[in-house]
């Protein structure tokens, strides 16, 4: 099993344990594992991955996926890397220690540029090991050089694909990464109360309680994305053909009008009502959905033992998932800046404004009855517009691609049957929980279906979302295949054969 950035608290459970009386081999050491963690996943998912904003966790997981992918491409006759070149490595290097540590540097070499603090760490456990990631090398006879060369060449392309990750767009000096440089500027002040909003169907951004008497305002995080991040696999006419109507005939209206008013309220009303009979299994699935790495990455992770897949195959599946993820969340950004629309919270306080109601309020307060202006979703509202679901469209594409994988190598698709004891889980829960599923496209649309759950989206953002994901994974997976058998797929942009590694 190749080093999966995404491998979910889950995965001790789908592979076999190694023998007490033999020691494990290096391959095995760099192996993430997550029950119990070990230190290769402390390591490389530290806390600012694992609990960042969805779109940072996604370039993260897709730019150390690409690393893997070409680490482990260079291994497989005729398989070309993520930009479509034949690289080469000497034939010790495909031996599994040695392609562990390829994997390791590379991965190591990628993300340093635009994530330095989480690869030091990184860095530092892969010294534990008698390993050392950090070298001038361009020579790509040796494991550092090689990875070097691989790592660079995956930075110089995500460093300039207008997400701003250095934050070099928007600042010479005192840079601050992912910064917008578009000039979005929400519609309404969170200064002003929810029931004196200029624009009340506009996006509002949300409190926050930083502790000790700290308070601040959510900003958008990367409303560029829409705008000046291209598609890595989709056409840039798909990207923009892709759009979903507004809920609301008159979302900048001064005040609610007549046209919109009942449509208001019944969404406020399902909101609402949800929240007043959240089941311990919806509140499961709302957190567990909320973390993409521990859900998405669980159900993969099912199905790669499930489907016996390899190293390469696992890396190009993961690989497939990850640029499904991406183009999915371009789609969604541009509509979400297009549209953007109030989150429930704001439109429950404006509405329901000095009203009390039975909800849930905690796992230890239980249900309660609270004010309008005291009422919280389960889990906290991102920060970014509500409509449509991002969460909706990046399940959606990336189950989509999952299912057309395995049912093209084993002909079918198994259920999915996940067991997590409760102190595996980051959240609380109350006892042991099963995830099943008939297979990873009904696990999308329960994907979908938590963010009502969890309070932070109105309905008609879910199959929304759920549109703008749909056929995405088939053809990212059709785009692996391609480079999988050797053949560069068509309209492929990033692709150079020029930029081919030569190792061996």
């Amino acid at each position: 099993m190749p080093l999966l950035l995404a491998l979910p608290l889950l995965a001790l459970l789908l592979a076999p344990s190694p023998p007490v009386a033999r020691a494990q081999t290096l391959a095995e050491r760099l192996y993430l594992n997550f029950l119990p963690i070990n230190d290769a996943a402390g390591a490389l998912t530290p806390p600012r991955i694992l609990f960042a904003e969805t779109p940072i966790v996604v370039r993260y997981t897709l730019i150390g996926g690409a690393a893997i992918y070409d680490a482990r491409a260079a291994c497989r006759p005729h398989a070309l890397s993520f930009f479509a070149t034949n690289d080469s490595v000497p034939p010790a290097f495909c031996q599994p220690d040695n392609n562990a540590i390829l994997v390791s540097y590379a991965t190591y070499r990628a993300l340093l540029r635009e994530f330095p603090a989480e690869m030091n760490g990184y860095a530092d456990f892969l010294r534990t090991l008698g390993l050392e990631p950090v070298s001038s090398s361009r020579d790509p006879a040796t494991l550092n050089g090689w990875a070097n060369l691989a790592g660079d060449r995956l930075a110089d392309f995500f460093q300039n694909d207008g997400w701003n990750s250095l934050g070099d767009r928007s600042r010479e000096n005192s840079r601050i990464p992912f910064e917008d440089y578009t000039e979005y500027r929400p519609a309404n002040s969170p200064y002003d109360p929810p029931f004196r909003l200029t624009r009340p169907l506009r996006w509002v951004p949300g409190q926050l309680n930083l502790g000790n008497g700290r308070l601040a305002h959510q900003i958008h995080v990367v409303p560029h994305l829409g705008l000046t991040v291209r598609p890595l696999i989709l056409s840039d006419a798909h990207i923009l053909a892709r759009r979903v109507p507004a809920p609301y005939r008159q979302k900048n209206a001064p005040r609610i009008t007549s046209r919109d008013r009942a449509r208001v309220e019944q969404l406020v009303n399902e909101v609402l009502d949800a929240s007043a009979t959240l089941t311990p299994r919806q509140r499961f699935f709302a957190r567990w959905w909320d973390n993409k790495l521990l859900s998405t990455g669980g159900i993969s992770a099912f199905y790669e033992t499930a489907g016996a897949l390899d190293d390469f195959e696992v890396a190009q599946q993961f690989l497939g998932e990850m640029l499904s993820q991406h183009d999915a969340l371009v789609i969604a950004w541009k509509e979400k800046r297009r549209h953007d629309l109030v989150r429930p919270f704001t439109l429950v306080r404006n509405l329901r404004r000095r009203q009390r109601f039975t909800a849930f309020v905690s796992e230890a307060a239980g249900f309660r009855t609270v004010r309008a202006e005291d009422w919280q979703s389960l889990i906290s509202a991102q920060p970014h517009s509500e409509f449509p679901s991002g969460s909706a469209a990046i399940c959606t594409a990336a189950m989509e691609h999952l299912d057309t994988y395995i049912r093209t190598k084993m002909g079918f698709v198994p259920s999915i049957k996940i067991r997590y004891p409760t102190d595996t889980l980051p959240f609380f829960v109350s006892e042991d929980t099963t995830v099943a599923f008939s297979g990873p496209l009904q696990a999308a649309n329960n994907c979908a279906q938590s963010r009502l759950w969890a309070g932070v989206h109105f309905s008609p953002s879910l199959p929304a979302g759920q549109s703008i994901g749909r056929g995405v994974g088939k053809i990212v997976f059709e785009h692996m295949r391609l480079l999988g058998e050797g053949r560069i797929p068509a309209n492929c942009t990033r692709c150079r054969a020029d930029a081919a590694i030569l190792g061996g």
